[in-house]
């Protein structure tokens, strides 16, 4: 890559980030017994269905032009060492060849994309249930309410009505589970309620252990809640929910199970084995505590040991000077004694950002539009060259330097000192951008360099809204190269460009592998008439 296409600005963290602010602990909520909670349901196998039922999204609770976060004054503060490239400029660069496509395929569209793989099966989470190979062929597919709602003892929030929504699915690679969450909507229960299901067995297409817990605690009867936001480590999942405060009282907005229990298909118990903490950033506005007002933390997927067992949170707000920024925050301990550290580190980019906006594509102006890219969607831990876990994670926010365009920023942070690289990837020129990202590693290093993947639907006046991907060398904080993975076919005109993406979270690692499992949204016919999901297996 040409140097003169890169701005690179220095910053230098100074204090250590793995010492928490111990102002910033926080013990679970107090309370015994299930909590409101209820589980485990069980199935047995995936059934096949010949249909499935019909699923109205709600609507999002997007993130305002311009929503805010309260950073206390105990959180470390960390300016990031920033580069920034053009991507309308990339295919100008004489970078070498991208990823290799191993195989691909497209199957039904979904505005909230959600898979992962174990390396033999990809499960995601669209029309149905659908479990396919790594090449695309369909192995399995169940209807989501027989998932959530089939067998001898259905779930109780299954009698209320309603279905599962605001899906994503994780695969637990060191515990070789499966673990799917989503948002029970349109229900007539009296609180806002998640599901959670995690298999049996390595294997999707077999047994489940479900389960439903409060998504803001079970006094908290105010909030519809939206989005869960689900990651995992080495001892807990965590289940971050978008709550907020109703005269004077916090939802709680983050869940913290022991993984092992669940796994074994154990009964939740309150402050035994499940913990629920006020988590400032997860909705708002809060009382008391600070905090934000439109934001969602982001529990990360966990593929390295970190200090004192940590599982990461992440979340995205702009400054009041309109820089994008990061906030970071944790939970650690022992598994049945979890303490949460709200907002440990803080780090702030160089670059100019706004809410989301709508890009253009052939024939149509500022016509591309999504809801919930502003939060950060896709987040997680790797082991870098260095021995050190490093966080990853991206997001797309509208750049104020073009009209109707928008960015990618990434950012890569050192568990250990705190300090941080991001990088830019603008649109470049007006009405150009992506639309959401994705970011992942593989698990078996290929070379010497610490290569991120960034995979996004990009749409402009010349591109039919696609999949790209991007190979980030955090090291060098350059791009090594862009990939079209695919471009559509046509410019959508029947109304999903007012929503073409709530978040795409498909990309994961396969297994023993430097390989990645891959989504993305393509304007191309499967169900929708023009819309569908892609899927490939890529190899950086």
């Amino acid at each position: 890559m040409k140097r003169e296409r890169i701005r690179l600005h220095w910053a230098v963290a100074v204090v250590a980030f793995a010492a928490a602010a111990a102002s910033a602990q926080q013990l679970p909520i107090p309370g015994t017994g299930s909590g409101g909670a209820s589980g485990p349901s069980e199935l047995d196998a995936l059934v096949d269905s010949t249909s499935t039922t019909t699923r109205t999204e709600q609507p999002a609770n997007a993130p305002p032009a311009s929503w805010t976060a309260e950073i206390p004054a105990t959180s470390m503060q960390v300016g990031s060492q920033d580069a920034s490239v053009d991507e309308s400029a990339l295919g100008l660069a004489g970078l070498p060849p991208g990823a290799t496509i191993n195989s691909s395929f497209t199957t039904y569209s979904e505005i909230d994309i959600a898979g992962s793989t174990n390396g033999t099966y990809i499960l995601a989470y669209d029309a149905y249930l659908s479990v396919y190979t790594l090449s695309g062929t369909v192995v399995k597919k169940t209807d989501p309410n027989t998932f959530w709602c089939g067998g001898a003892s259905p779930l109780p929030i299954c009698s209320v009505g309603g279905f599962a929504g605001d899906q994503r699915v994780r695969y637990d690679t060191g515990a070789g589970r499966w673990i799917v969450t989503a948002l029970w909507v349109f229900g007539n229960n009296p609180s806002p309620t998640d599901v959670l299901a995690v298999s049996k067995t390595g294997d999707p297409t077999k047994g489940w252990y479900r389960y439903q817990f409060p998504a803001c605690g079970a006094f908290d009867t105010w909030d519809g809640s939206d989005q869960p936001h689900t990651g995992f480590n080495n001892q807990w999942i965590a289940v971050t929910s978008a709550c907020e405060a109703h005269n004077g009282v916090n939802g709680a907005g983050l869940a913290v199970f022991n993984k092992t229990r669940l796994y074994n298909g154990g009964t939740l118990t309150l402050n035994t084995n499940w913990f629920e903490f006020v988590d400032p950033y997860s909705g708002g506005p809060y009382s008391g505590v600070g905090g934000g007002n439109g934001t969602r933390d982001n529990p990360v997927s966990t593929y390295a040991a970190t200090i004192n067992n940590r599982e990461y949170l992440t979340v995205s707000t702009i400054n009041s000077a309109g820089h994008a920024v990061v906030i970071y925050s944790h939970v650690e301990g022992a598994t049945n004694s979890p303490v949460f550290y709200s907002a440990t580190e803080t780090v702030t980019t160089s670059f100019l950002a706004t809410g989301p906006v709508g890009v253009d594509a052939p024939g149509c102006t500022g016509c591309m539009k999504t809801f919930a890219n502003g939060w950060i969607h896709s987040s997680n831990v790797w082991t870098f060259a260095s021995g050190v876990p490093y966080i990853l994670s991206t997001m797309v926010l509208g750049d104020p330097n073009h009209a109707r365009s928008t960015q990618i920023i990434s950012l890569a942070v050192n568990t250990q000192n705190g300090a941080a690289t991001a990088l830019q990837v603008a649109g470049g020129i007006a009405g150009s951008g992506p639309l959401a990202a994705e970011i992942a590693m593989p698990l078996v290093r290929s070379g010497s360099a610490d290569q991120a993947l960034i995979v996004y639907d990009h749409s402009r006046y010349d591109f039919y809204p696609g999949v790209k991907d991007i190979s980030w060398n955090v090291d060098a904080n350059t791009v090594s190269y862009v990939t079209v993975l695919r471009q559509g076919s046509f410019t959508p005109n029947n109304g999903d460009q007012n929503r073409w993406a709530d978040f795409i979270d498909g990309i994961a690692p396969i297994p023993g592998t430097s390989s990645l499992v891959v989504a993305g949204t393509l304007a191309a016919p499967f169900d929708d008439p023009q819309r569908s999901t892609y899927w490939a297996d890529v190899t950086p």
